[in-house]
C-alpha cells in the first residue's frame, strides 16, 4: 500500500508542480495573489469589472478590443469598461452581457458588436468564459488560459514580449500576391495581408448560415435591456471592400443579412451599420487586414467617428 501511495504521489507531483507554476504566473490575477492583473485577456477585464463596474460597456471581438480608451472617454464624456476580446463569438458576448447586468444593476449603456461573421452558425464556439470566471477547475483546465500563462511565463524568463508591435504597416512595406478566390476560381492581385485573411474568412463562410437561435437571443436581450432602461447600441464595424467582393457577395450572404438588418431596425436598439452598403469610405491603407483597422491610420479615425455618432444618436 505504501508503495502504491508513493507511486501515485510521484505521478501527481508533475501535475501539482505545473499548476503551482500556473497559479504563480497566470496573468489575469484570477486568484487575487497579485496587486493587479498583468494580462489583457477577458478574464482580467472581468475581474477588473467586478471590482469597479462602470455604467457603460463595450462588447465585441478584436475589432473593438483595441480602442484607445482615453480617446473614447474624451469623445463620449463617460467611462466605458471594454469587455471585448479577440475571437469573441456572439453567444460569448451575450453570456458576458447577462453576467454584467447581474453584476451591475446601474448599467446604462451597452455598445455591442455585430457582424455577418459572428452571426454565422460556423462561428458559434463557446469557451465558457463566465463558467471559468466562477469555477477555478474550468479556469485551470482551459487550454486558452494555459496558453496565456505560458506566454506570461516566457515573457518573465526572457524579457521579450510576444507578438508584434500592433496591427499597423507602412504602405511602402506592402507586398502583393496573386490570390485565387475560392468562391469563384478567379485569380486577382491583392495585398498579402488581405489575401491571407481572406483565406481564413473563406473557411468559415463557404457554408455560411444564419445563426437564428443567437439572433433571437440577441433580439430578446435588446428588449430586456430596454425594459431595464439600458440603451443598447449595435455596432457593425467596417470591413475591407475585398471582403464583400470575394466572400460576402459570392456566397450570397448579403441577402440574409438584409433581413437581419430589417429586424434590427425594428428593434429598440440604435443600429450603427458601417459594415454593409453603403460601404464605409475608408481607404485601403486604413485597413490592416479584412476586418482590423490599421492602428495608426484607421482605428483612431473610426473610433472618433463611432463615438461621435453614439453621442449624436445616429450616423452622420
Amino acid at each position: 500500500m505504501k508503495k502504491l501511495l508513493r507511486n501515485i504521489a510521484l505521478l501527481l507531483l508533475p501535475i501539482l508542480l505545473y499548476y503551482g507554476i500556473f497559479i504563480m504566473f497566470e496573468p489575469n490575477n484570477y486568484f487575487g495573489l497579485h496587486k493587479a492583473a498583468a494580462g489583457t485577456d477577458i478574464m482580467a477585464a472581468l475581474r477588473n469589472y467586478e471590482d469597479a463596474p462602470t455604467d457603460a460597456l463595450i462588447l465585441g471581438d478584436s475589432r473593438l478590443a483595441k480602442f484607445d480608451m482615453q480617446l473614447v472617454g474624451s469623445i463620449a464624456n463617460r467611462e466605458y469598461a471594454n469587455l471585448a476580446y479577440g475571437g469573441a463569438s456572439l453567444n460569448e458576448q451575450l453570456d458576458i452581457l447577462d453576467w454584467a447586468r447581474e453584476q451591475n444593476p446601474q448599467l446604462k449603456q451597452v455598445v455591442f458588436m455585430l457582424s455577418f461573421y459572428n452571426l454565422n452558425q460556423a462561428y458559434a464556439h463557446n469557451r465558457m468564459v463566465i463558467d471559468a470566471l466562477n469555477n477555478p477547475f474550468v479556469y485551470l483546465t482551459n487550454l486558452g488560459y494555459n496558453i496565456n500563462m505560458l506566454t506570461e511565463l516566457a515573457y518573465t524568463i526572457t524579457g521579450v514580449p510576444t507578438g508584434g508591435d500592433g496591427e499597423t504597416m507602412n504602405p511602402t512595406d506592402y507586398t502583393y500576391v496573386d490570390f485565387t478566390v475560392p468562391a469563384t476560381g478567379q485569380t486577382v492581385t491583392i495585398r498579402q495581408k488581405i489575401a491571407s485573411h481572406l483565406g481564413d474568412i473563406n473557411e468559415r463562410c463557404q457554408n455560411w448560415a444564419l445563426n437564428t437561435g443567437e439572433l433571437q437571443r440577441l433580439l430578446q436581450t435588446i428588449d430586456d435591456c430596454q425594459q431595464q432602461g439600458i440603451e443598447f447600441i449595435i455596432v457593425m464595424p467596417p470591413a475591407h471592400p475585398d471582403t464583400f467582393l470575394y466572400v460576402v457577395n459570392p456566397y450570397g450572404i448579403n441577402g440574409p443579412m438584409q433581413t437581419v438588418l430589417a429586424q434590427l431596425k425594428q428593434s429598440p436598439a440604435l443600429l450603427l451599420n458601417y459594415e454593409f452598403e453603403p460601404l464605409h469610405p475608408l481607404r485601403d491603407d486604413q485597413f490592416y487586414d479584412c476586418f482590423h483597422l490599421d492602428m495608426k491610420r484607421g482605428l483612431p479615425q473610426w473610433t472618433e467617428e463611432l463615438f461621435t455618432d453614439i453621442q449624436n444618436g445616429g450616423q452622420t
